[in-house]
């Protein structure tokens, strides 16, 4: 089995292969970010003033709090959201349960895991609470009409009863799964939606833009959809985007009999919710430019980018990391960009970054933020990775094996920069899991695993 050696041989090497143009889409490698050495480092962890706001803490920084005058160049902008612990009763749910019952669903106890999972959920919940759940295969079917849980014994009894058989029309079990939500949503509680399904849709409408069109109209109403794939052939693609678009969470599901602890961990979730929706704005001032913004999808917004960072639990941490051109200009201080954090349901959150412009470069140098810096490298060690993956799906192994290197390489060069232990779990992480890429069988059910298990990381990385 090869072992991916990260040297400064190999790092040199990914530079001069990423400068080669190829035939495919442009592979997105970060601009080498100049790394202060550890010596400095070390004594510079440099906090950012904290905003609080409704149910989070939020803070914007830089990677590097100095610029270099007149020298453009690429930065790094890492927006933190801190939810804020839970102190007061749990919050009363509206839960749409919408489970895949196509045949695959007989395979392997997969049914059985599924309904004995929504059995405990109903079990867990508190009679304030309201439920439904719907089942798609060739079509939709009400198993459980949106009701309180008074009777949970009773309506376990329900499910306990379905059966599997037939396609898989997930949009017809998504919508229904909203309508049912839909005759409980009062303002009160937390509307979720959650969706199982082991397969790939294959009835009515399947087409990914539209059933995530579905999804974002009703997150628009104050539904969040978070999705669970079982198995190896679903496709995690849609199922992760619908999960993005739906402010909800995305797991791959490998071993059925994770399923009860999944559900249970969505239900506490949605209890312990500290902030509905969240969406950050970033609008850069005159002079700077978003390259991009790492891992999430971004729309242009008022002037900047928007992305849909989701549903924030309490005591739980998300990043948006973006890439921004800067003109440093003359020697003091520049604005940089401006941060709008809107929510469902409550008001927005401002904050404002800048930097400080020096003519002296041994002062921007020792500008680094080590957190901060350490997030970002984070960041785009698994965007690079991520796209590894997917060279490696489509069978291009020499594109995945220069990917592997970029991401190798700034993960191992920030671990020891920053002296951070996080980034160097995150290397071993990426050797293991392309160590094991590079030997399995195209189509197989290890490469399937791995690319699943991959995304799904990757994912957690970026965000």
């Amino acid at each position: 089995m090869q072992r991916w050696h990260v040297t400064l041989i190999c790092g040199a090497a990914a530079v001069v292969v990423a400068a080669v143009v190829e035939d495919l889409a442009p592979v997105s490698t970060p601009t080498s970010t100049a790394i202060a050495p550890p010596s400095i480092v070390k004594a510079l962890s440099a906090s950012t003033d904290v905003v609080r706001g409704a149910g989070f803490d939020a803070r914007v920084a830089l990677d590097q709090s100095a610029l270099l005058a007149n020298t453009p160049e690429e930065r790094l902008v890492v927006v933190t959201l801190d939810g804020h612990a839970s102190d007061g009763p749990e919050l009363p749910v509206n839960v749409s349960v919408v489970l895949d019952a196509s045949g695959s669903m007989g395979a392997e106890g997969k049914m059985d895991y599924a309904k004995r999972a929504v059995g405990e959920l109903l079990l867990a919940m508190d009679d304030d609470d309201h439920v439904s759940v719907v089942t798609f295969a060739d079509r939709a079917e009400v198993v459980l009409e949106n009701s309180p849980v008074l009777d949970p014994e009773r309506l376990v009894r329900h499910v306990l009863a379905v059966s599997e058989g037939g396609g898989t029309n997930l949009h017809a079990g998504l919508s229904e799964g909203f309508s049912q939500a839909r005759r409980a949503s009062d303002g009160e509680a937390v509307d979720r939606i959650v969706l199982l399904s082991d397969g790939r849709a294959n009835l009515g409408i399947t087409d990914p833009d539209e059933l995530s069109s579905l999804v974002s109209a009703w997150t628009e109403r104050g539904f969040s959809v978070s999705t669970l794939g079982l198995g190896l052939d679903f496709n995690e693609d849609l199922l992760a985007s619908l999960a993005d678009r739906g402010a909800g969470s995305y797991h791959f599901v490998d071993d059925p009999s994770e399923l009860q602890a999944l559900f249970q961990d969505e239900l506490h979730r949605a209890q312990a919710l500290a902030a509905g929706a969240v969406a950050v704005t970033l609008v850069p001032a005159p002079g700077v430019e978003i390259v991009e913004v790492l891992g999430y999808e971004s729309a242009p917004r008022g002037g900047g980018e928007r992305v849909l960072v989701g549903d924030l639990h309490a005591s739980q941490s998300r990043k948006v990391v973006a890439r921004v051109r800067i003109d440093p200009s003359t020697v003091g201080s520049r604005d940089v960009l401006s941060v709008q954090i809107s929510q469902r349901d409550a008001p927005s959150t401002a904050l404002e970054l800048d930097a400080r412009v020096h003519d002296d470069a041994a002062v921007v140098a020792a500008s680094v933020n080590v957190e901060i810096a350490a997030l970002a490298a984070e960041a785009e060690a698994a965007v690079l990775s991520q796209q590894a993956t997917m060279a490696f799906e489509r069978g291009d192994t020499q594109r995945m094996r220069r990917l592997v290197t970029q991401s190798l390489e700034r993960a191992s060069s920030a671990a020891s920069a920053y002296d951070n232990a996080k980034l160097r779990a995150m290397e071993s992480s990426l050797e293991e899991r392309f160590s094991t890429m590079e030997v399995a069988k195209p189509g197989s059910a290890e490469a399937l695993y791995q690319v699943k298990r991959a995304k799904e990381a990757d994912r957690n990385a970026a965000y």
